[in-house]
């Protein structure tokens, strides 16, 4: 589960890829027929002519091409400009239109976003020395702001330091750029540092930056069966 080195003993700060200690930060590959039936009465009560069939087509098609743009250069495409996208293809420009649709997806989505059951007991496990940072791919590349109040409900951003949302940055994490600027905001070094991630594509960048302590852990469904999250408290009890 754990690779670098075996030197340090407390860390001075902790990068954690927020999906570690939240569900419902994924993503799926095209978005649901409620969420498209939902844009398209946005649509209807505007009077754009454009069918939901359409739509659901230029959305599928937005969404593969913001894959495409994230894998290739680790550029995020926000739920705003793809919308926006898809507004200009059907010839309508509106910036309030443009809200209400990604409002759908947000009150569709964030709701599904809720701390793990062991999320609570390792921040606070690990707040007691540790400075604490996180990174978050924002789904659908949805506000920031949206996110961040779930993670207020949950009582638990109390005990982050940093937060960085790929939707703030400009930028993806399987990408340095997010690690290394919640290093900068930690003030910490990745030779002082451990990072906790889900993917094995952060591992690959995070062995790069050189932390001294990367934790592969995860889900079937997001990291190929490297564990489970229960393990983060295992990760606490080696400090």
């Amino acid at each position: 589960m754990a690779s670098g080195s075996d030197t340090l003993k407390r860390p001075v700060a902790a990068v954690i890829c927020l999906e570690c200690l939240f569900e419902g930060l994924e993503e799926e590959r095209t978005l649901s027929r409620k969420v498209v039936e939902g844009m398209h009465s946005v649509l209807e009560s505007e009077g754009v002519d454009c069918t939901a069939e359409r739509l659901g087509f230029l959305l599928n098609r937005a969404m593969e091409e913001r894959r495409e743009r994230a894998a290739r250069t680790g550029a995020e495409t926000t739920a705003a400009n793809m919308i926006g996208g898809i507004l200009s293809d059907i010839e309508v420009e509106d910036v309030s239109l443009q809200n209400r649709m990604v409002e759908v997806i947000l009150q569709d989505h964030l709701p599904r976003i809720m701390p793990r059951p062991v999320a609570r007991d390792f921040l606070s496990r690990m707040k007691r020395e540790t400075r604490i940072g996180a990174v978050c791919n924002s789904p659908y590349g949805l506000p920031h702001s949206g996110i961040s109040e779930r993670i207020r409900e949950s009582g638990l951003s109390v005990y982050f330091d940093d937060i960085q949302f790929s939707s703030e940055m400009g930028m993806r994490k399987p990408h340095a750029r997010p690690f290394r600027y919640s290093l900068s905001n930690l003030n910490a070094s990745p030779e002082s540092s451990m990072a906790v991630t889900g993917s094995v594509e952060d591992v690959a960048t995070l062995r790069r930056l050189a932390f001294a302590r990367v934790y592969h852990i995860g889900t079937d469904e997001m990291s190929s069966g490297a564990g489970n999250f229960a393990d983060l408290l295992e990760i606490t009890a080696e400090l």
